[in-house]
C-alpha cells in the first residue's frame, strides 16, 4: 500500500493564555470529567450538576478530592502555574490544596493559595519531570453547621517548553473511542496542534506500522499561529488491527519531540449479541458510576467495542438508591445505567453492598474512618428491606446479586459473624424479592491465604465464612489479579482445595476479577487476557470477568494505575 499525499488542511484557531519566558501554553488538567465521584471525597459527597463537579459539605471545616485511587489522567509536564476554576458561596477566607506526585511513583509536592474563582497555585516545578493530580482540597472554611458546597468547573496548568513540546500531535478517527469503524464512513487524520502563543515550524518522517507489513511513510512539514492546528489525512482502507505512528518532529528553535499516537480499525460493533445466562461469557469490570451522564454511552460502546457481554459494578448499591434515608427511594441512576447496558447487549453483575451513612451502626457513623460507614454492618434488617425491593422490582435483569468486594483484604470492616450474617440476610430477601435471581457473596481478593491475605489480618476467612453461609451462595467468585501462571497456580493449588474443605464443591465457582498491567508491557497483558479466558472456561468458571474497562493512568510504578482493556 503507498501513502496518498497528504495535503494540509485549513483549521480554526484555539485560543491560548501564555505565561511569560521562553514557549508558554495553557492546557487543561482533566480532573472532573471521570474518575471522580462519592467514593473519593473525603469529608462530603460528589454529584455532577449543571457540567461542574459539586461537593456538598456538612459539618466540616475542610475536605480531599483523593486521586491516588482513581488518577484516570495521563502525566503532564512541568507546570509554572496551576489555575483551579470554581463556584462557591460562603466560603470566605478558605484555603485551596493542590497535590501533585513526580511520575512516575515520585514524591508529593504540596501548594496552597487562597480560594478564589480562579484559585492560582504557583508551582515552578522541576521542568525535566512529569507530574500526576494526586489530590485537591479545601480548608479552613468557617462555618455555621449549615451545609455547604463547592462546585469545581476545570483545572488548568500554565507550562513553560521548547518549541517541540507545545506540540500536540494525534491520530483522530471521530469518535473519542480512536477506532475507525466499519460502514461509518470514518476516517482517520493525524492532527497537529500548536498549543504555544507563538508561531513554531517543525518537520519531520513518521512511521506508520500495523501488525504486519512494512512501515508507510508520513512526511510532515507544519508553520502553525500560536493555538492554529493542521490535519493531515491518513490512508483509508486500511486492514484491520492497531496502527500506531512514531517518529520525531524537529522545531525551528532545533529542539525535537518524540511522537507516539495511535488508532484502532475495526468492524462496526452497535450492540454486541446478548448471550443468555449459562453460557460462558466475557465480562469486563466496568466502573459504570464514575463516568457522567454524557460519557455513559461512550463507554458502554467501549464494552461493546471489546466485545464484553457481561459487566460488574455498581449498579444498584443501598448507598446509590437509599442515600438519603429509609423512605427514600430513588432508582433513577440505576435505571439509566442498567438500561444503558441492556440497550448495549450487556449483562449485569451488580455490586449491591454500599452503605449508606444514615443506615451506619451509630459507632460506625462517629468513626473518622469513612470506610466503617461505607463498608461496615449496618443496624438490623435495613440492609434485608432494600434488598427485597431492589429484587422485586429488577429481578433477573440483573444476573449476579454480589453482597460486597474482597472481604477477605478488608473490604468489609466488621466482625465474621456479622458478615455472615449480611450474607445470609441479604440471600433471604433478595430470594423474596424474586426467587430466581442468583445471589453471590463479596468476590474474593485471592484463591486462598496467600501473603497479602494473611497480612491483612484475614487468613482462614473465606474458608470459614464460605463453610458457614454455604446454603446462602449461589456461584463462588474469586479474584486473583497477576500473570498467567500465578493464577493458574492460585486457582488450582489454593481455591480448589479451598472449595473441597469448605465443602463448596458442589458450587460453580466464577472468575469475576482478574488483571494484568498493560504498564509491564502491552503484549504480555493481551496475552493473559486470553490466555486466562481460555483456561477459566476450561476448567469451569461459569463466566469471566476483567479488571477493568478503563486504565486510570500510566505510571508504571502503580499496578492498578495499569489495570484496563483501553
Amino acid at each position: 500500500m503507498k501513502v496518498k499525499c497528504l495535503a494540509l488542511a485549513a483549521a480554526a484557531s484555539l485560543c491560548c493564555r501564555g505565561y511569560g519566558g521562553s514557549v508558554a501554553y495553557e492546557e487543561e488538567i482533566p480532573a472532573f470529567r471521570e474518575g471522580v465521584d462519592a467514593y473519593n471525597v473525603v469529608g462530603g459527597c460528589g454529584a455532577w450538576e449543571d457540567g461542574a463537579f459539586v461537593v456538598s459539605v456538612t459539618n466540616r471545616p475542610s475536605f480531599y478530592m483523593d486521586y491516588s485511587r482513581y488518577p484516570g489522567m495521563k502525566p503532564f509536564p512541568s507546570p509554572r502555574e496551576v489555575v483551579l476554576e470554581t463556584e462557591y458561596e460562603g466560603l470566605e477566607g478558605a484555603r485551596a490544596e493542590l497535590v501533585l506526585t513526580e511520575f512516575p511513583g515520585g514524591k508529593r509536592n504540596q501548594f496552597f493559595a487562597p480560594l478564589a474563582g480562579e484559585t492560582r497555585f504557583k508551582t515552578d516545578l522541576d521542568p525535566a519531570k512529569k507530574y500526576q493530580l494526586l489530590a485537591l482540597g479545601v480548608h479552613g472554611v468557617r462555618h455555621d453547621g449549615k451545609p455547604w458546597k463547592i462546585g469545581f468547573r476545570a483545572l488548568h496548568g500554565i507550562f513553560g517548553s521548547t518549541k517541540a513540546g507545545a506540540l500536540r500531535i494525534e491520530a483522530e478517527t471521530g469518535n473519542p473511542l480512536h477506532i475507525v469503524r466499519g460502514g461509518m464512513g470514518e476516517r482517520p487524520v493525524l492532527v497537529v496542534r500548536n498549543a504555544a502563543r507563538e508561531r513554531v515550524a517543525a518537520h519531520g518522517v513518521l512511521k506508520m506500522q500495523g501488525f504486519s507489513g512494512e512501515p508507510l511513510d508520513l512526511p510532515v512539514n507544519v508553520a502553525l499561529k500560536g493555538g492554529e492546528t493542521a490535519a493531515f489525512p491518513l490512508p483509508d482502507e486500511l486492514p484491520n488491527g492497531v496502527w500506531k505512528i512514531n517518529g520525531d518532529l524537529v522545531a525551528d528553535d532545533g529542539s525535537e519531540m518524540e511522537v507516539e499516537t495511535r488508532f484502532a480499525v475495526m468492524d462496526r460493533h452497535g450492540k454486541t449479541p446478548k448471550q443468555p445466562k449459562g453460557t460462558f461469557r466475557l465480562g469486563i469490570n466496568w466502573h459504570i458510576g464514575r463516568f457522567t451522564p454524557e460519557d455513559l454511552k461512550l463507554t458502554a460502546e467501549a464494552m461493546v467495542a471489546s466485545g464484553a457481554k457481561l459487566a460488574r459494578g455498581d449498579v444498584a448499591g443501598m448507598s446509590r438508591i437509599q442515600r438519603d434515608g429509609p423512605d427514600c427511594w430513588d432508582f433513577s441512576e440505576t435505571d439509566v445505567m442498567l438500561g444503558t447496558a441492556e440497550e448495549h447487549g450487556i449483562s449485569m453483575d451488580a455490586i449491591v453492598f454500599f452503605i449508606p451513612k444514615w443506615a451506619a451502626k451509630p459507632e460506625n457513623q462517629t468513626n473518622s474512618d469513612w470506610r466503617a460507614c461505607t463498608f461496615g454492618a449496618p443496624r438490623p434488617e435495613l440492609f434485608g428491606r432494600f434488598c427485597e425491593r431492589l429484587a422485586a422490582r429488577y429481578g433477573t435483569r440483573i444476573d449476579y446479586y454480589e453482597i460486597g468486594n474482597e472481604w477477605d483484604l478488608g473490604g468489609f470492616r466488621g466482625t465474621f459473624d456479622e458478615a455472615v450474617e449480611i450474607q445470609r440476610e441479604a440471600y433471604a430477601a433478595l430470594k423474596r424479592g424474586c426467587p430466581d435471581v442468583c445471589v453471590i457473596p463479596n468476590g474474593w481478593a485471592a484463591g486462598g491465604d496467600i501473603p497479602m491475605v494473611v497480612k491483612a489480618g484475614y487468613g482462614g476467612f473465606q474458608e470459614a465464612f464460605m463453610k458457614e453461609a454455604r446454603n446462602c451462595v449461589d456461584v463462588h467468585p474469586v479474584h486473583q489479579h497477576g500473570g498467567f501462571a500465578p493464577y493458574v497456580r492460585q486457582i488450582k493449588d489454593g481455591f480448589f482445595p479451598l472449595r473441597k474443605r469448605a465443602g463448596v464443591e458442589d458450587i460453580p465457582w466464577y472468575s469475576n476479577e482478574t488483571a494484568f498491567p498493560s504498564t509491564w508491557g502491552e503484549r504480555t497483558a493481551a496475552q493473559t487476557v486470553w490466555k486466562k479466558i481460555l483456561w477459566a472456561w476450561a476448567n469451569g468458571s461459569v463466566d469471566y470477568i476483567w479488571y477493568n474497562l478503563k486504565a486510570t493512568g500510566w505510571d508504571p510504578k502503580d499496578t492498578e494505575q495499569g489495570f484496563g482493556m483501553i
